[in-house]
């Protein structure tokens, strides 16, 4: 199936959901729930397949010092819509800010991931921010794109594979550059 445009072909409403799985991207229609086959995108890695990046979860312009205060603004995001877990956001953000949680990260050409382990989620979360001024990892290694995995056992994706496929030259700078959660939708269909 080729990807379609922003609207729905069978119900014509604006398609503003990527789930990333597998090796393709695929774009999501809220009103009647289908979905479309995209370009290739993120790999999924071993026993993970990435969740649905919806508007709610994608945030193109945030301002952070570090990278823990940068996944903290993510959380939220992340578990919008993930019931009774989304009550614990702020104990969860405010642990991550405190570095007082185990948090697997990997970061590598302005892209930085972390998996977070959350009791209680019935299934993986992730949400993505775009910091245009960057974000400190190490020493002098900066992130401008910062992706939050939460998830309920410690499988998932191949991190590597992710950091190779979000910071790909062009996929990054149209990242970096987006000023809207469509324009980093765009971005994201077109990884590969």
């Amino acid at each position: 199936m080729t990807a379609p445009g922003r609207r729905c072909p069978a119900c014509s409403a604006s398609l503003d959901r990527v789930r990333l799985s597998g090796s393709r991207v695929e774009r999501g229609c809220p009103a009647c729930g289908k979905w479309f086959s995209g370009e290739k995108a993120l790999p999924a890695g071993r026993g993970g397949r990435w969740p649905v990046l919806g508007k709610a979860s994608i945030a193109p312009d945030l301002r952070a010092d570090e990278l823990q205060a940068a996944a903290a603004q993510l959380v939220a995001r992340a578990l919008h819509g993930a019931g009774a877990v989304y009550a614990r956001r702020e104990e969860l953000a405010q642990a991550l800010r405190d570095a007082s949680l185990e948090v697997e990260t990997a970061a590598q050409r302005g892209v930085a991931v972390l998996r977070l382990v959350v009791e209680g989620l019935a299934e993986p979360r992730a949400a993505l921010g775009v910091f245009p001024q960057g974000v400190e990892v190490s020493g002098d290694e900066r992130a401008f794109v910062v992706v939050l995995w939460l998830a309920p056992e410690p499988q998932g994706p191949d991190l590597a594979g992710v950091l190779r496929a979000l910071g790909a030259g062009k996929t990054l700078h149209l990242l970096r550059t987006a000023d809207n959660v469509e324009a980093v939708l765009d971005a994201l269909a077109g990884a590969a």
